[in-house]
């Protein structure tokens, strides 16, 4: 096959999705594939990942030229040991790619979840070559990252870990184990809750924002924290460019117009709110693979 292509595996809280990429192109040549996180639960999370990445290269029929995987967790600056993964703890203080690699012989690339999704959704946006880009995902939790001029930030080297900000002294356990953190507030997992108080499901709660009940007050608290969070990160980032995506506010009826409001009112500070464009994610599940792809070639082909 003339063509090059790349395998990303993007693992985010709930699921597990793989695709070919091709290198250059973005071209995505096959059915995605997908697993749920929790087949990784085990004590054998590593040999898991290894058997569920050699599965799908065979049954493509695709030897890939190289290998992304985005984390759910904290990755040390090596790409490579994995320093915290709350949602697959036994993954924790492996050397991810080193040990891939015994059995996958091409560069592997071990990053944040969120990057992969951020530099996903900046691939296809013109005029922003320049920016100071954070970049927010509301889902099963919350993910957030930031890139400078579409590159890597050193300062940011281990991601940012918006979810585990201290939000309250009381509240929920997190699934980190302290008390309080944002995601406790603005997870999907809050969000099941409040819908599941109500005996609604969850596909529809934000169908309920318009009426004056007991359910619409904690959909607009609910969105409200939401802001508060991402009023605190352009605060202290200052970016030039705010993107808005994961599964949340990717929803029917998700009020994004209020979230702008909100966010309007606790940011403080006139400079942020002058200087900041505000793009909502526009290619969903894809974008992990996109951005796999433009990481893979910033960091192997240089």
């Amino acid at each position: 096959m003339d063509k090059k292509y790349l395998l990303v595996a993007d693992i985010g809280g709930t699921r597990i999705r793989m695709s070919f990429v091709g290198l250059h192109t973005s071209e995505i040549p096959n059915k995605t594939q997908e697993y749920w996180t929790s087949m990784l639960n085990g004590s054998d999370a590593l040999a898991v990942l290894k058997r569920l990445l050699h599965e799908y290269i065979e049954k493509s029929g695709i030897y890939p030229i190289g290998i992304v995987i985005g984390l759910p967790g904290v990755v040390a600056p090596d790409n490579d040991q994995v320093l915290m993964c709350n949602n697959i703890p036994a993954l924790t203080g492996h050397m991810l790619a080193s040990e891939l690699r015994g059995n996958l012989v091409c560069p592997i690339y071990i990053g944040h979840d969120t990057k992969l999704l951020l530099a996903g959704e900046l691939s296809t946006l013109s005029g922003y070559d320049d920016e100071i880009a954070l970049g927010v995902f509301f889902g099963t939790g919350v993910g957030a990252d930031v890139l400078m001029r579409n590159k890597e930030c050193s300062i940011f080297e281990y991601g940012l870990e918006l979810g585990h900000l201290p939000l309250s002294l009381n509240g929920e356990r997190c699934v980190c184990g302290k008390i309080g953190c944002a995601e406790t507030f603005i997870s999907g997992h809050n969000l099941q809750t409040i819908s599941d108080a109500f005996n609604i499901p969850i596909q529809t709660v934000f169908s309920h924002w318009e009426e004056d009940s007991m359910l619409a007050l904690r959909l607009k608290e609910f969105v409200d924290y939401q802001a508060m969070v991402l009023a605190i990160a352009v605060s202290i980032i200052q970016p030039t460019l705010l993107i808005i995506g994961g599964g949340i506010v990717s929803m029917d009826g998700y009020p994004k117009e209020a979230l702008k409001k909100s966010l309007n009112i606790h940011l403080l500070n006139h400079i942020p709110r002058r200087r900041l464009s505000i793009v909502w994610g526009q290619h969903g599940n894809k974008a992990g693979f996109y951005g796999g792809e433009y990481l893979f070639r910033e960091r192997f082909e240089k």
